[in-house]
């Protein structure tokens, strides 16, 4: 309680140059108020290329704070860039806050499109990996290039590994800002006679 007390007195009163110090308190937060209470702090009392510097810190709590602190007023500067590395951390709290912002920003799509088909061909074995996207790929819906990777990876023809195939028919059935393109449809036929996909076309 002393510990979360000065560092709101900090928020109110504190200058710039205790901003090591919030980090320093928020990577020891003893729980989610005392970690609240460090991040409201630095919102308050940080420059941008300070929390920007804190994507590479050492401690998880931390980065994905300066995430978030990145993404709000005053700073409000996050990019797509700034998720790639996030999005494959082994922290898996830091990891989920990536993607949770990713989905927030649709007007990502185009820049995401790259990493989303590497994760489907890098994923296309692991149902759990590939089920993580689903939220993304639903966030994304409306975007062109988003159902053109949809389109093409569901072709009869395209190399596709079978567990990404699957999952993209899946998911088909949540994809419902806009009517169905023309290839998702043809794509159906060859689906139900593939027993391998049959139930995951079936929705």
């Amino acid at each position: 309680p002393v510990r979360r007390a000065v560092t709101e007195a900090l928020a109110l009163c504190g200058a710039r140059s205790h901003a090591p110090r919030l980090v320093a308190a928020l990577a020891k937060a003893g729980n989610d108020f005392e970690e609240h209470a460090c991040i409201a702090a630095l919102l308050s009392l940080a420059d941008e290329p300070f929390v920007r510097g804190l994507l590479a810190h050492e401690t998880p709590r931390v980065r994905r704070a300066a995430l978030h602190l990145l993404d709000q007023p005053p700073f409000a500067t996050l990019r797509f860039a700034d998720l790639t590395g996030p999005l494959g951390d082994s922290d898996a709290n830091v990891n989920r806050a990536a993607r949770h912002l990713l989905e927030g920003h649709n007007e990502w799509a185009a820049d995401a499109l790259p990493w989303l088909r590497q994760q489907l061909a890098t994923s296309a074995s692991e149902a759990g990996s590939l089920n993580a996207l689903s939220a993304l790929f639903v966030a994304f819906q409306s975007d062109a290039g988003i159902r053109g990777l949809i389109s093409e990876l569901l072709a009869p023809g395209a190399p596709t590994p079978v567990g990404a195939r699957a999952f993209l028919l899946n998911l088909l059935p949540s994809l419902t800002t806009k009517k169905p393109e023309a290839a998702w449809l043809q794509a159906m036929g060859p689906a139900l006679a593939d027993p391998a996909l049959r139930i995951p076309a079936l929705g």
